[in-house]
C-alpha cells in the first residue's frame, strides 16, 4: 500500500493520500514493533509531502511532526534531520521565521555531525530561501552563497541548480537583475542536463519573473510560455495554474483583455480542481482587478469577495500554526496521547479524537488571533494583558504599555486601495513584533492601531523600545505589487506610577495613559513617540 501511494501520478494526489491514510492506520495498530513504527514514520512523511504539495500546510506540519517524534524514538538521525528540514520549510511558508530557522539549523547540525556535505548544501539553500520569503535578501545571500560553494565543491549538480534558483530570487529582491539572470539561466541549463523537468518548469518561471521586473516583457513571456509548456506536458497542474495566472496578469497590463481573461479563468479552474487554496485566492484577486479594469464592477465584487474569504481562511490557518509552534510542551503531550490511541487499536475512536482536535484548534484560533495580521485579537490581548497587569501590581514590578498608530493610514487606503492597505498592516505588525521580546504581549487594538504590554520594563526602557520600533518602520520600505511604500507610526508609552492605588488603577486606565501620549505624538506632528506624564 505504501509503495502504491508512491507510484501515484500528480493528478491522483488525493487517491495517494487515501492509500497513505490506510497505511498509517494499519501501521498504527502495532505501536511496539520497530518495523511497523518505521513504516508509520515513512507513511507520515509521505503524507506530509503530498499535503505540502496541495498547500495544506496544517496537515503537512502535523504529519511531519509525528514523523519527527517517531524517528527520534527510533534513533534515526538522518530521518530526524529530514523531518526538521521539512518542518522548517513549512514554518517559513507560514511566516514563522524564528521557528523555521530553529528547525533548519537543527537539521544542518545533524548533517554537519555526520559529515554529509551534500545535505548541508540543501539545508543552507532552505535557510537562505526562508530569508527570501521575509524579504531579508542580503542575509539570504550569506546562506545561499555558502551553500553554493559546498554544492560545487561536492560536485552535486542538483544542489547547485536548486541553490542557483534561490539566488535568482534573492538577487531579484535586491534589484540586481544581471546576477539574478545569470543564476537563473544556469539553474535551467543544469536541470535540462539532469532531466529534472519539474525544477526546469519552476526555474523558467523564476527567470521570467526577473525579466518581467526589469521591464523586458517579451523575454518574460518567452520563459513563462516555456514553463507553461513543461507544466502542461508533464501534468504539473499547480505549476500550470501559477504560470497561467502570471501570464494573465501580463496580458491584462498589455490590454489584451480577452487573452488575459482566458488565462486567468483557466488558472482558477485548475487551482480549484487540485484544491490549491493559495492559487485559488490569488486567481480571484487577479480576476477582481481585471473585471474592475473593464468596469464590470459586479463581477469584480464577486471575485473580490471570494478572494477575501479564502485569504482570511489561509491567514487563519497560518496564524494557527504560528500559535502552535510556541507550544512545544503541548506537542509532546499530544504525541503521548497519540501513542495511547495506537495501543487502543480503535480506528473509529482515533478519527473521533482527531476531529475533536481540529475543532478545538479552529475554536482556539477564532477566539485568539486577528485573521489579517496574525497578532492576538483585541479580546485575547485584554485577557493576557490583565494577567500581566495584575501580576505587576502584586509583585511591584515595572510594566509599560505601548500604543502605536499608523500615520495617515486612510490616505494609504484611498491612494492604493484596501488590498495594499492590508499588506501595509501586515508589514507594520511584523515590524512591531520583531522589535519586541517573546515575553511581551502584542495585539491588534483596532483598525491601524496596535498595543503591547511589556512586563518587567521601566518607562525609560519602554520608550527606547518604542523609538526603536518607530525608526525601524520609518526606514523600512514596504514592498507591494504597485510600488514600495514608506510609512511612519506614532507611539505613546504609559506606565504604573509608584503612588498608583490598587483601588483606582485598572488596565483601562493604564491603556488610556498610553493613548493620551499617542494623541500628544499625533498633535506634535506624527512620526514620534511620547511618554505619558502626570
Amino acid at each position: 500500500m505504501l509503495k502504491a501511494s508512491q507510484d501515484r501520478e500528480p493528478e491522483n494526489t488525493h487517491e495517494a493520500l487515501s492509500l497513505l491514510q490506510q497505511a498509517i492506520d494499519l501501521a498504527g495498530q502495532h505501536p511496539t514493533e520497530r518495523e511497523y513504527i518505521e513504516t508509520l514514520a515513512e507513511s507520515l512523511h509521505l503524507y506530509g509531502l503530498l499535503c505540502d504539495k496541495l498547500a495544506n500546510y496544517g496537515a503537512a506540519l502535523a504529519a511531519y511532526t509525528r514523523a519527527l517524534d517517531l524517528s527520534t524514538s527510533l534513533g534515526l538521525p538522518i530521518k530526524v534531520a529530514l523531518e526538521h528540514n521539512h518542518i522548517g520549510v513549512i514554518y517559513g511558508r507560514l511566516g514563522d521565521h524564528l521557528t523555521s530557522v530553529q528547525h533548519l539549523l537543527e537539521a544542518f547540525k545533524i548533517h554537519e555531525d555526520l559529515g554529509d556535505i551534500s545535505r548541508q548544501a540543501f539545508i543552507l539553500n532552505n535557510l537562505g530561501f526562508t530569508h527570501v520569503l521575509i524579504n531579508q535578501h542580503q542575509k539570504a545571500l550569506y546562506y545561499l552563497l555558502k551553500g553554493l560553494k559546498l554544492a560545487r565543491e561536492n560536485t552535486d549538480p542538483f544542489a547547485v541548480a536548486i541553490t542557483l534558483d534561490s539566488l535568482c530570487h534573492a538577487y531579484r529582491g535586491l534589484n540586481d537583475y544581471e546576477q539574478a539572470l545569470a543564476c537563473g539561466l544556469e539553474s535551467i541549463q543544469i536541470c535540462q542536463q539532469l532531466g529534472k523537468h519539474r525544477e526546469a518548469c519552476e526555474y523558467n518561471l523564476s527567470v521570467g519573473l526577473v525579466y518581467r521586473d526589469c521591464g523586458e516583457i517579451s523575454h518574460a513571456l518567452q520563459y513563462f510560455e516555456q514553463s507553461l509548456k513543461l507544466a502542461q506536458k508533464l501534468g504539473f497542474r499547480r505549476e500550470e495554474a501559477d504560470v497561467l495566472r502570471r501570464l494573465g496578469n501580463i496580458y491584462l497590463q498589455q490590454e489584451q483583455t480577452p487573452l488575459a481573461f482566458a488565462y486567468l479563468h483557466r488558472a482558477l479552474e485548475l487551482a480549484q480542481a487540485i484544491e490549491a487554496r493559495h492559487e485559488i485566492y490569488k486567481s480571484h484577486a487577479e480576476l477582481a482587478a481585471a473585471y474592475k479594469q473593464i468596469r464590470n464592477f459586479e463581477k469584480a465584487l464577486e471575485h473580490y469577495e471570494q478572494f477575501h474569504l479564502l485569504k482570511e481562511y489561509v491567514f487563519n490557518a497560518q496564524a494557527d500554526m504560528r500559535l502552535k509552534s510556541l507550544e512545544t510542551a503541548h506537542r509532546l503531550e499530544q504525541a503521548q496521547k497519540e501513542a495511547e490511541i495506537y495501543r487502543l487499536r480503535n480506528q473509529a475512536l482515533q478519527r473521533e479524537i482527531e476531529e475533536s482536535k481540529v475543532a478545538q484548534a479552529v475554536a482556539e484560533h477564532i477566539a485568539t488571533i486577528d485573521p489579517l495580521t496574525g497578532l492576538f485579537n483585541r479580546r485575547h490581548f485584554f485577557h493576557l494583558a490583565e494577567h500581566a497587569f495584575t501580576r505587576a501590581l502584586y509583585d511591584t514590578t515595572p510594566l509599560c504599555v505601548l500604543m502605536f498608530d499608523i500615520d495617515h493610514f486612510k490616505l494609504v487606503n484611498d491612494t492604493y486601495g484596501h488590498l495594499i492597505g492590508d499588506q501595509v498592516l501586515i508589514a507594520a505588525a511584523n515590524l512591531i513584533r520583531n522589535g519586541l521580546r517573546a515575553s511581551d504581549i502584542l495585539g491588534r487594538y483596532g483598525g491601524e492601531e496596535f498595543s503591547a504590554i511589556l512586563p518587567d520594563t521601566t518607562i525609560e526602557q519602554g520608550h527606547l523600545v518604542a523609538e526603536r520600533i518607530r525608526q525601524a518602520i520609518a526606514t523600512t520600505p514596504i514592498q507591494t505589487k504597485k510600488k514600495n511604500i514608506t510609512i511612519t507610526i506614532s507611539g505613546g508609552v504609559g506606565k504604573i506610577f509608584v503612588d498608583d492605588s490598587f483601588s483606582t488603577l485598572t488596565l483601562n486606565v493604564l491603556l488610556d495613559r498610553a493613548d493620551q501620549a499617542l494623541y500628544q505624538a499625533k498633535q506634535a506632528g506624527r512620526n514620534r513617540t511620547f511618554v505619558f506624564e502626570t
